[in-house]
């Protein structure tokens, strides 16, 4: 049987990257079944201008909840609603992640070269601030350590993971930032078969969802629970 993929978007007052996000996502729907945002509370026209398109399915918190709970949202969504989902494709919001790059993924899943395949950005001062590089080497050594399996960037959103692995992940129980080292952490104690997809660094500043002195507690919190 035909795999099938679908890509999850987090969104939090996106308006200004959430439109060409999607003009982009559907020229390779040829790569996946379905597009599936979550509007994270947003008090912008996020949710309007994803509305617009037809064959995006949406779905909206009430009021801002954070990027962990906006993409468990977004998994219990998918598992529900598509049984037949084999894997979902992270991508955010704001252009930070070429989606251009998703076919790379798709391939390397195909492939059998992994069943939780990460983004890997090269980690440069002319790309990325200081604090986002030391945080990133921090967190992926980490939890490089505590699976004993290499992780070259763990903060890096831009993911595919096999609904199988999201499954065992579950209950979901951090709903923080940190959610995504929850679902490194769980899936690597799972068996999981991490591989790494090279892409550019584009960086922004990330000021939507990251609140540094905050989330590095959460991810402190969240390497030594799990």
């Amino acid at each position: 049987m035909k795999n099938k993929y679908y890509v999850l978007v987090p969104a939090y007052n996106a308006a200004d990257t959430i439109g060409q996000l999607i003009d982009r996502l559907t020229k390779l729907s040829d790569f996946f079944e379905k597009i599936v945002v979550v509007n994270d509370g947003s008090n912008d026209d996020t949710a309007t201008i994803v509305n617009q398109f037809t064959e995006v399915l949406c779905f909206s918190h009430q009021k801002n909840k954070g990027k962990g709970e906006a993409l468990q949202t977004g998994i219990d969504l998918i598992l529900q609603q598509f049984e037949n989902a084999t894997a979902i494709i992270f991508i955010d919001s704001d252009l930070q992640h070429e989606p251009e790059h998703i076919p790379l993924f798709v391939e390397a899943f195909e492939q059998g070269r992994g069943d939780f395949i990460i983004g890997r950005r090269q980690m440069t001062l002319r790309k990325m601030p200081l604090a986002r590089i030391l945080s990133n080497l921090m967190t992926s050594f980490l939890i490089s350590i505590k699976l004993r399996k290499k992780v070259y960037d763990s903060q890096c959103g831009f993911r595919m993971i096999s609904t199988a692995l999201l499954k065992g992940a579950k209950p979901f129980e951090t709903g923080s930032y940190a959610f995504e080292s929850e679902l490194l952490i769980k899936s690597g104690r799972n068996d999981a078969k991490f591989a790494h997809i090279n892409v550019p660094t584009i960086y922004h500043g990330e000021q939507s969802y990251i609140n540094g002195f905050r989330d590095t507690f959460a991810f402190i919190r969240t390497y030594l629970r799990f």
